[in-house]
């Protein structure tokens, strides 16, 4: 089968185009034709390889993993013995942990759910990690429930603007920092935009039950302000001194803030949350964004893309 694999860390012009040997479902496996596939910051990470906690999972002098790509959508080819949730033919979308920029891949079956009719594959992969991320920061760390105001900084990331619409799903009340060129798209989510650079958020009067900051390098002055006492902020952010302060303080009081400072939230993909995506998704309360679509041969455009900060939404291939 076609795949795009890399044999050393780098810029994106170490992907290459191969033929490998296609994959084998396991009993508990599922065999997916990839049809469209999305693109996130850990394909990136692990790509250069430039972090030592990266290097530490993905090799330390060359990769370990031959093909990277996660966030997947496609038709099941084949199941194995054990599987019990899906047949061959089934229409589905999850998380494949690696192997995903390939024409076929072997998943986990917990790791997939039955992609609605109502989105296309492009969409339904799409949704994932970013979607994942922004409902267990808002719903389990920061214990957002309806009638709540809630922050999110960073609104027109990936991870943001599902953060936006998961937020008002739930009945929040929601105000959304973001690049003033994507303000309308933001708005339109239902959202009061605060235009970053603007210091608006330092001079409000308005305080917050919930900051989510859906980017690791959001430098928010005021932040500490804007929270309500006893106000939470939660964190997608990626950067080692995000991580180093999230993992300092914990879950515990701080006592310049009197706001709770959590962890990020935890990587586990649960089949329950990709089914409540997918079922808000096909109601429409939900709406993938996605910036733009590429060839699976396009994977180096795609990638600068991913890091240029000025996509508005997903990166996918198309398969």
């Amino acid at each position: 089968m076609k795949a795009i694999v890399y044999t050393q860390f780098g810029a994106p012009n170490v992907l290459r185009t191969a033929r490998i040997s296609e994959p084998k479902p396991t009993a508990r496996q599922v065999l997916v034709k990839v049809r469209a596939v999305s693109l996130n910051q850990t394909d990136w990470d692990y790509l250069t390889g430039k972090s030592l906690p990266v290097r530490w999972s993905a090799g330390w002098f060359e990769p370990r993993q031959l093909v990277l790509g996660t966030d997947i959508a496609g038709e099941v080819v084949a199941v194995g013995n054990k599987v019990t949730r899906f047949r061959r033919g089934d229409q589905v979308f999850g998380s494949s942990i690696f192997n995903g920029f390939a024409e076929y891949v072997a998943v986990p079956q917990q790791r997939l759910v039955s992609k609605p009719a109502a989105l296309s594959y492009q969409e339904a992969a799409a949704i994932p990690t970013a979607a994942l991320t922004a409902l267990r920061s808002l719903r389990d760390r920061g214990r957002l429930m309806s009638g709540q105001s809630v922050l999110v900084a960073g609104a027109d990331s990936s991870v943001g603007m599902f953060a936006v619409q998961i937020a008002k799903t739930v009945g929040a009340e929601v105000d959304a920092i973001c690049a003033s060129y994507n303000a309308k798209q933001i708005s339109a989510a239902g959202a009061d935009v605060i235009e970053a650079g603007t210091g608006r958020l330092s001079r409000t009067m308005r305080r917050y039950d919930l900051i989510f900051n859906a980017i690791a390098n959001n430098k928010l002055k005021g932040l500490r302000q804007a929270l309500n006492p006893g106000g939470r902020y939660v964190t997608a952010g990626r950067s080692f001194s995000a991580q180093l302060f999230t993992a300092l303080l914990g879950e515990q009081e701080s006592s310049l803030t009197g706001a709770a400072w959590l962890r990020q939230p935890a990587g586990k993909q649960f089949s329950a949350d990709l089914e409540w995506l997918a079922e808000k998704c096909a109601a429409g309360q939900i709406r993938p964004v996605i910036d733009r679509v590429y060839a699976l041969a396009e994977i180096a455009s795609a990638m600068h893309r991913l890091v240029s900060r000025e996509a508005t939404g997903k990166i996918v291939l198309a398969v």
